[in-house]
């Protein structure tokens, strides 16, 4: 039985706790499951909570502690269900964004307001530098009190998981698709092992969610009391979590590793493949961009048109473990865009900048020294060579060039080559020609190095030619 959970509405019926209790606290339920691990303490770190509620008794605290890798700063972003901003009473004030920062080894909160009859709710981004622990714990209070408080610890996206299920009834689950569509198959066993009902199948939409009572399943209407297990495999990762329910209040419940039975081996392989390079994906989205300390830092030059700051990974170390073509070591300065492919200007590979990559694009490289970019221009000596010199028009001359930067060359009292040493506190000149795609001379500074290897550029384009092509 396959339907589309996109359009299963989220107002459950049931006897046991109000539909609105449910459908706000499950959805909420899954917030932790984008928790990222510790990564260096130089690296932003982007947290997705998919639910946030205010109002109507309801209020949710989001909690963060540092990993002891200095002063963390933590910006929060609240958005509605259709991703517009969405302002919220907090205890520290009404917005929709939100500064914190955080001592190496310190705590910090943020806590919704009951501040309105009717609920409000939606998503939080989080993004932090260095990173940051974080969680998130939902409140209920009605006219007697408290009614209901859960918080969730993170669980990383997985292909496939058990769960316990004493009563279909009272046992519900909150389910998110983080990638493509997810055919999500479910398999309902008694104490004994053996099925309830055959499986049912749902075709889960990118970026959705669902949150049901196990009975809520299609194909699981009849099934009550069981005190059996529910099988969860998907064909993308998925991330979910689960609640059991007693009169009002409730629990969260352990989500264990999925059964694997030998017959499936191969497809458990092909599943962990894919969940590797998901994880992948987002390691990388997390790798490339530039902390905020290196960002705050080159503002003021940043504000300057055709410029940028950029991290290069190194090549030896990430390339064919990362899902972004070339790993994180090459960067169009036209294309702006560090997938390779796109008319690559420059690599990062075993402490060497290279230019020239692919068919016959080439290009030279000099080494300006210790000088600010605001002081070269265009009348530098170095400069004029590189930018007076003609776009070969046909292979045989372009073939020429490339041999002749290969080799290395001097004009005058300078030398360029298409690869230079990277040294940090450095600024180069670069002129780059990719045929079909871009004709650049680029400025850059690497201004210091991560301990990964990973090198940090300041950037200017001096000037941007004709795309140069070949007859």
């Amino acid at each position: 039985m396959a339907i589309r959970l996109c359009k299963m509405s989220m107002d459950f019926q049931t006897s046991i706790v109000p539909a609105k209790l449910i459908a706000v606290i499950l959805m909420g339920a899954v917030s932790l499951l984008w928790f990222a691990a510790p990564a260096s303490a130089s690296e932003q770190q982007v947290q997705y909570f998919p639910q946030i509620a205010a109002g109507g008794g309801y209020t949710t605290t989001l909690y963060f502690t540092g990993y002891g890798s200095g002063t963390s700063t933590i910006d929060v972003e609240i958005f509605d269900k259709n991703g517009i901003r969405l302002a919220l009473a907090t205890d520290q004030g009404t917005g929709s964004i939100f500064h914190l920062s955080l001592s190496a080894y310190g705590t910090a909160v943020l806590r919704t307001l009951d501040a309105d009859n009717s609920v409000k709710s939606g998503w939080v981004k989080v993004t932090s530098t260095p990173p940051v622990g974080a969680t998130v714990t939902y409140k209920y209070v009605g006219g007697a009190g408290l009614m209901s408080q859960a918080s969730v610890l993170p669980l990383n996206p997985t292909t496939s998981a058990t769960l316990f299920v004493p009563d279909a009834r009272n046992t519900a689950i909150a389910l998110l698709a983080p990638g493509g569509v997810n055919d999500v198959t479910f398999r309902l066993l008694d104490k004994y092992g053996n099925p309830v009902v055959p499986t049912s199948t749902y075709s889960l939409q990118p970026w959705n969610r669902v949150a049901l009572y196990v009975n809520q399943i299609p194909g699981f209407e009849s099934v009550t009391a069981l005190d059996g297990s529910l099988e969860i495999s998907g064909s993308t990762p998925f991330s979910v979590t689960t609640l059991i329910f007693e009169g009002q209040n409730f629990a969260t419940a352990p989500i264990m590793a999925g059964r694997t039975a030998p017959a499936d081996a191969r497809n458990a392989l092909v599943n962990q493949f894919n969940q590797i390079l998901q994880q992948s994906k987002d390691l990388g989205d997390q790798l490339l961009p530039p902390s905020t300390d290196d960002l705050k830092l080159f503002a003021n030059f940043l504000s300057q048109p055709q410029t940028g700051l950029l991290r290069l990974l190194p090549r030896e170390t990430y390339y064919g473990y990362l899902t972004i073509e070339g790993g994180g070591a090459y960067y169009s300065f036209t294309h702006l865009t560090h997938a390779y492919g796109y008319g690559s200007d420059i690599e990062l590979y075993e402490g060497d900048l290279n230019v020239g990559f692919a068919g016959a694009d080439f290009g030279f490289m000099i080494s300006l020294g210790d000088v600010a970019i605001d002081s070269v221009t265009l009348d530098h000596p170095a400069i004029q060579y590189l930018a007076a010199f003609p776009a070969p028009t046909n292979l045989a001359e372009a073939r020429i060039q490339q041999q002749r930067a290969g080799a290395g060359f001097s004009i005058g009292s300078y030398s360029y080559r298409d690869s230079v040493r990277a040294a940090a506190a450095t600024t180069y000149a670069l002129r780059s020609l990719c045929f079909e795609k871009s004709d650049v001379l680029v400025i850059f500074r690497v201004v210091r190095f991560d301990p990964d290897g990973s090198a940090i550029l300041a950037w200017k384009l001096f000037k941007a030619f004709p795309v140069p092509h070949l007859q």
